[in-house]
């Protein structure tokens, strides 16, 4: 039978499938009966239309009646309410101690900021910089001394602002693996900074006037660095004071409980951020409405992070608990015979990148601390890589990778990936397919090929910003085809061509992937930016007594490691997301794993 004579023969029976899946209440006997005539279709299909899109169609709706009829999945909207209504408010009551500490430690060093003030006239300046000062002077003197929120296009201020608090918050949280050293430093510095800001308007007799403009955002934003330092005193104390549990127990605890407590912390920054660009900018406005603004946020953050916790802990019993038990680990299943939501997909990447995590890391350290001699040997410079992602992304140019982008390093770079992407690859087989011959041997050829496929690609580096960002668009389709050299059994070239023959079908489900990932991996390059300044410390020039060369050696040498760990770190990440979306296509394509779950419910014989 012509593929168009099928179509027209069973077309109102697919629809009618279609509209019974849409519908609030179903028949399950028709949806039961039309799912086993569909999956009949597909059969056909699989055998005469083996690569026509009414195969793909027809694999997708029995995908999704198979789920509703044999899975039960929980509701998104209840597991979102839930975190919100109990999960995370829970987790501020665990932490409250933290959250207390860190708010009087934060109030402590305003009194300080504001007292050095009074005392010191030039303290201002040390604090807050020459040119600030100077700029809001001249603001103060013209009438207008908030002038500065009005000076920068209110997008623009709000990608830069947003960036710059986040950056801040991230900073203060992940200081608590260093026993909570850095996120003391992180709150003592803001709040002595913000009290020099009040204090500075206070002095000019402008009190009521920057007030009312300052903590029209800086409520929530002020709330969210304080929030955020609770959350990394949580982790230090996990560290130093791990209780009845082993220290790595405690920290999982405890890192669970920050990473919520974090997730309202974006979420205030973000809205702060949106307050500063396109409402602070209008200071006429009536004082009465910022203040009336002000006293609600505030109500607002007291009865969320405050009150409400301990309304919510006292609704549950002791053994519920979360500080009483450690939930077991749960199963590792990445469910590979299912074709998977970007919401799935993006969860088994992250699951399987944990997974693999600790075996990935020892090959990005020796990977990054080769790249790091040749590059600081070579005086190549640092990479500012927060600059790169986000200020360059947003307000100058899209661009990736760039590190002295030539003809040189090209071949490096593609020789790097492509090793990493076979380890990768190979971590992940030897976890699902123990069986099967991994030895480096028998994969020299498709590591080869896979860096023959990355070179062309890498060579559009070297065109300045349009290059560049075509390059970070074919780099999901690049990772992706990789994989599938990698993974398949076939020969380099038919696993190469099997892995551009997904591209198909699922180039909506590689960008959304890949998206979601690039947010993921660009807090992993923020975190190369950070973790230098952990260990780059100047005592280190004091005990090993280096001259200034040495020194500056040392110093590049540290931030540059950091730099290409998170930037490796990050390429390991797109590719696991590349094997989870690989096994998804696969499975759309070739509907290996429906076809084995309807043959073991009775439902297919073919």
């Amino acid at each position: 039978m012509k593929e168009a004579r099928f179509i027209e023969q069973n077309q109102e029976k697919w629809k009618e499938l279609e509209d019974l899946l849409k519908a609030k209440q179903r028949d399950s006997d028709k949806l039961s009966d039309l799912f086993i005539q569909v999956t009949d279709d597909l059969s056909y299909a699989r055998t005469h239309y083996p690569s026509r899109v009414v195969r793909v169609y027809l694999n997708q709706i029995t995908q999704t009646v198979f789920g509703q009829l044999y899975r039960k999945t929980s509701s998104q909207r209840k597991q979102m309410a839930a975190f919100w209504k109990t999960e995370l408010p829970l987790s501020l009551y665990y932490g409250r101690n933290a959250l207390l500490f860190s708010f009087i430690l934060f109030a402590l060093s305003f009194t300080i900021g504001v007292i050095s003030s009074i005392y010191d006239p030039d303290f201002a300046a040390s604090i807050l910089g020459d040119s600030y000062i100077s700029t809001t002077n001249a603001n103060i003197n013209g009438n207008d001394p908030m002038a500065i929120y009005k000076d920068e296009h209110a997008i623009e201020m709000f990608f830069r602002i947003a960036v710059n608090n986040l950056t801040i918050a991230l900073r203060t949280f992940m200081s608590g693996l260093l026993m909570a050293i850095g996120t003391v430093g992180v709150l003592i510095y803001n709040g002595i900074m913000v009290g020099v800001f009040q204090y500075f308007f206070i002095e000019k007799g402008l009190f009521i006037d920057s007030a009312l403009a300052i903590w029209m955002h800086g409520t929530f934003e002020i709330s969210a660095i304080i929030i955020s330092g609770g959350a990394g005193l949580m982790l230090g104390k996990a560290l130093v004071f791990p209780g009845t549990f082993t220290r790595i127990q405690s920290l999982k605890l405890a890192a669970r409980s920050g990473i919520r407590i974090v997730i309202l912390v974006v979420l205030m920054l973000f809205v702060a951020a949106i307050i500063e660009s396109f409402i602070t900018r209008y200071t006429n406005l009536n004082n009465v409405i910022r203040f009336a603004l002000i006293f609600l946020m505030l109500a607002l953050v007291i009865f969320y992070t405050v009150i409400y916790p301990r309304i919510v802990f006292n609704k549950i019993s002791i053994q519920e608990s979360e500080n009483q038990y450690l939930p077991a680990d749960k199963l590792f299943n990445p469910m590979l015979d299912e074709v998977k939501s970007s919401s799935e997909l993006f969860g088994t990447t992250f699951s399987t990148f944990f997974k693999l995590f600790g075996k990935i890391a020892v090959w990005v350290f020796i990977a990054a601390f080769l790249l790091t001699i040749i590059f600081v040997n070579n005086n190549y410079g640092i990479l500012n890589w927060a600059d790169v992602v986000y200020k360059e992304f947003f307000f100058q140019k899209i661009t990736f990778l760039e590190i002295h982008s030539n003809y040189i390093f090209i071949p490096m770079y593609a020789t790097v990936f492509g090793l990493l992407g076979f380890m990768v690859s190979r971590f992940w087989l030897k976890l699902v397919e123990p069986k099967r011959n991994l030895s480096i041997k028998n994969f020299t050829g498709k590591m080869f090929t896979s860096i023959l496929l990355m070179l062309p690609f890498m060579l559009l580096l070297l065109i300045d910003n349009w290059g560049v960002f075509l390059f970070a668009l074919s780099l999901p389709i690049i990772s992706l085809v990789s994989v599938s050299n990698f993974l398949s059994e076939k020969p380099a070239e038919e696993a190469i061509s099997e892995g551009f023959g997904l591209l198909s079908n699922g180039f909506s489900a590689i960008f959304g992937l890949s998206l979601s990932i690039f947010v993921l991996s660009a807090l992993m390059l923020l975190m190369g930016d950070f973790m230098p300044m952990l260990v780059n410390l100047d005592m280190v020039e004091m005990f090993f007594q280096l001259d200034s060369s040495d020194y500056m050696l040392y110093k590049s040498g540290i931030v540059v490691f950091f730099h290409f760990s998170s930037l490796l770190m990050a390429i390991s990440l797109l590719t696991i997301g590349s094997i989870m979306l690989y096994y998804s296509l696969r499975e759309q394509n070739l509907a290996l794993g429906l076809k084995s779950k309807l043959q073991k419910a009775g439902l297919y014989n073919g």
